[in-house]
């Protein structure tokens, strides 16, 4: 019964009646209904009631092929749902990490979930939320010491030789030095970088002037790491823009590699992103003779 409401409310809640919505897209041929906008409470003007039996099966053919990947598998799956911040796992004992942190003040997850959670009679503890809030008194300060917890905990169980890859985005400067405080503070330390592509970004992405676009995805080790090549962050602007002189530029893009030399060389990201995108526009010749 409960893997039913999981499953039910998890597609249909956000294309119900009233949370349905009724847009105009680009090259479409035709309007087009879509789900609640991420992150918000959305009573749509434009109201539509979809057939909930068709919205369920669609939902259920993630699962159905889930199950059949594992089903191939040879070994053993083991799933604990424990908190981050104390897993129920021998010190050690992991070869990777993969993780997905909550961006900072991007998305108060539980306050917008309290609807979905209530009715499935189980909320969040959100003295354990690890964001940036305001309503629950939570500071910049509070937010890397609650993330510093998780890597801490990840170091603890991730073998010397094993990896730890991080998905982060952020387009505050204060954000991005939390995290970074954070991994350096749990002995962690910044092998690799890349970008993220997602096929299509997020609403805040797309609406936002100081968003970012393609998130950093972070690949670290169980070793300390100096301080190697320290420059001023508009030398690594400018070297990035050296880099990409040949193709058409894209700021978002730009802010997300500048974070990743900062987090490969062990310096701290001291730009917002509105700041990396002022800089470019004033300096970058090609902005100015378009």
């Amino acid at each position: 019964q409960d893997a039913l409401k999981l499953l039910l409310l998890s597609y249909n809640a956000t294309h119900c009646k009233l949370m349905t919505r009724v847009v105009a897209k680009k090259n479409a041929k035709d309007f087009v209904l879509t789900g609640a906008q991420s992150g918000v409470l959305y009573i749509s003007k434009l109201p539509v009631e979809k057939n909930i039996i068709l919205g369920l099966t669609r939902k259920a053919k993630p699962f159905i092929e889930a199950f059949r990947m594992l089903e191939k598998c040879n070994g053993a799956v083991y799933v604990n749902n424990n908190s981050s911040e104390k897993m129920n796992l021998s010190d050690e004992s992991i070869d990777f990490v993969f993780t997905d942190p909550p961006f900072g003040d991007f998305i108060p997850y539980a306050e917008v979930n309290q609807i979905n959670e209530l009715w499935l009679r189980e909320t969040t503890n959100r003295d354990k939320e690890i964001i940036i809030s305001q309503s629950q008194n939570k500071t910049v300060d509070k937010y890397q010491e609650m993330l510093t917890s998780v890597f801490l905990e990840i170091k603890r169980v991730i073998k010397e030789s094993g990896y730890v890859a991080v998905v982060f985005h952020a387009a505050k400067a204060k954000v991005w030095e939390a995290f970074e405080a954070a991994i350096y503070d749990s002995g962690l330390s910044v092998y690799m970088t890349n970008i993220l592509d997602k096929k299509q970004a997020s609403f805040k992405q797309i609406v936002s002037e100081d968003s970012v676009q393609g998130d950093p995805l972070v690949l670290l080790r169980s070793k300390r790491m100096e301080v190697i090549d320290a420059m001023q962050d508009k030398k690594i602007i400018e070297e990035i823009l050296a880099k990409n002189y040949a193709t058409k530029i894209d700021e978002r893009r730009i802010y997300s590699q500048y974070v990743n030399l900062c987090l490969e060389r062990g310096q701290i990201v001291t730009l917002d992103a509105k700041d990396v995108y002022a800089y470019i526009r004033n300096h970058d010749g090609r902005k100015s003779n378009e």
